[in-house]
This record gives structure tokens, C-alpha cells and sequence, in this order.
């Protein structure tokens, strides 16, 4: 399995908004290492984990592959990334820079493409597992982006695959893949446990408050560092 993160920073050109996007730019980036931190620990091969951004960025020996990527949709730029690199002839868990493995795990047993549900019905976009036969998945739902021109990506998987012949293709994985903050109480309680997936902002107390529960003594002493 490979596991891949997509960093997309955009220039700005707005002066009073310059401050935001360094601000902005720091976090990522230390997300980034906490990342590499996270899956290293928890057993990765380095080359098992592939990083794909739009600036030269090298750290623990791994160094991100440099491509051009989307300028809209900033959300959903894992979906245009991961095709600069498919096929890779093997199982890819791409997931959200805030998306942190808490625990080791197997690959889901999937069709297509797999990922969770919100309570609301609406497919998850954080953390998705793909297999190469997804492509043209992938790029439907991309397409779909732009030409409705949405700033994020969930709207668009929701409605390429809620479609009948895209159904067919994926699998709704347990919410313990991508526990978010957003109803927590519900999703924790439908979660297979140990949580696998953990999807908050550990430089936010108000998420830590939330996602205390779910999280290991591993992962909380690795986070606790802003």
C-alpha cells in the first residue's frame, strides 16, 4: 500500500492577505513533517510514502514529487494530484494532511475505490482508498469540479457517486477510516475501535477537546507540539 498526501500552495497576490497564506504555508508544511513522523513510527518504508506538492520540499530522506497542480478547489487537489501519478500497481490510501493514522492497519477489502460516510448520507472525501482501475472515477468527479466550478471536492464525489454504474464500483467503509469532528458523538459511536484514521487540527484545542476519546498515548505525544 502507498500511502500519499497532495500539497498544494498557491502564490497571493493580495497584499492583506499575504500574512494568512505564511501563516497558512507554516502549518502545512509542519503538518507535513508530523505526517512523516506519524507513518514512520508506525512502520512505513519511506518509499511506501509518496508526497506530491508544487514546490521542492525534502524531509526525513523523502522528497515530494514536484508537478503543477490545480488552482481552484484547494480541498480537493489530492484528486487532481493523484492522477499525475497513477497507475502505481498497487493500493493507494490518499488522505487530507489532517488526516492522521492512529494506529497501524490492513488494507480494507474494496472494489474500486473506497471511503466513509458522513451521518447525512454524504461521502467523506478525506481519506480514500484507490486502486488503479479508479482513474477514470477519479477523473469524473475532477471533471465534474470543473465544470461546476466548485471551491471544494465532497459536492462533486457525492454526485458522481451516488450515480448508479459509479455506485456498483465503490465501497462505504466504517467510519473508523476517517473520524472527523464534525458529529462526533454519532460517528465514534458507529466506529469499529481502535479509530484508525483521526481527522482534526492538532494546533486547535477545541478539536483536541473533541477528539480526545479516539486518540492513542502514541499519537497525542506526537501532536502535542504546538
Amino acid at each position: 500500500m502507498k500511502n500519499v498526501m497532495v500539497v498544494n500552495i498557491q502564490p497571493v497576490e493580495d497584499m492583506f492577505k499575504i500574512q494568512d497564506a505564511i501563516r497558512f504555508t507554516t502549518r502545512m508544511k509542519k503538518y507535513l513533517q508530523l505526517q512523516i513522523e506519524n507513518s514512520l513510527s508506525l512502520g512505513w518504508k519511506k518509499d511506501d510514502i509518496i508526497i506530491i506538492s508544487n514546490f521542492q520540499w525534502e524531509y526525513q530522506e523523502i522528497i515530494a514529487r514536484v508537478y503543477e497542480l490545480n488552482k481552484t478547489c484547494p480541498t480537493g487537489s489530492k484528486l487532481f494530484g493523484i492522477l499525475k501519478i497513477l497507475p502505481v500497481n498497487d493500493i493507494i490510501w490518499l488522505h487530507d494532511l489532517d488526516a492522521w493514522q492512529n494506529v497501524p492497519f490492513e488494507v480494507p477489502e474494496f472494489k474500486d475505490l473506497a471511503l466513509c460516510k458522513y451521518p447525512t448520507n454524504r461521502h467523506a472525501g478525506g481519506s480514500i482508498f484507490v486502486k488503479d482501475s479508479a482513474k477514470d472515477l477519479i477523473e469524473d468527479i475532477i471533471n465534474h469540479i470543473e465544470i461546476n466550478n466548485y471551491p471544494r471536492e465532497e459536492r462533486a464525489i457525492f454526485e458522481i457517486l451516488s450515480l448508479v454504474e459509479k455506485r456498483e464500483r465503490i465501497t462505504i467503509l466504517n467510519d473508523t477510516f476517517n473520524l472527523g469532528v464534525n458529529l462526533f458523538p454519532k460517528r465514534f459511536a458507529n466506529a469499529s475501535q481502535p479509530i484508525k484514521v483521526i481527522h482534526f487540527h492538532p494546533d486547535k484545542k477545541s478539536h483536541w477537546d473533541v477528539q480526545k476519546p479516539a486518540l492513542s498515548e502514541r499519537l497525542t505525544k506526537l501532536l502535542n507540539v504546538f
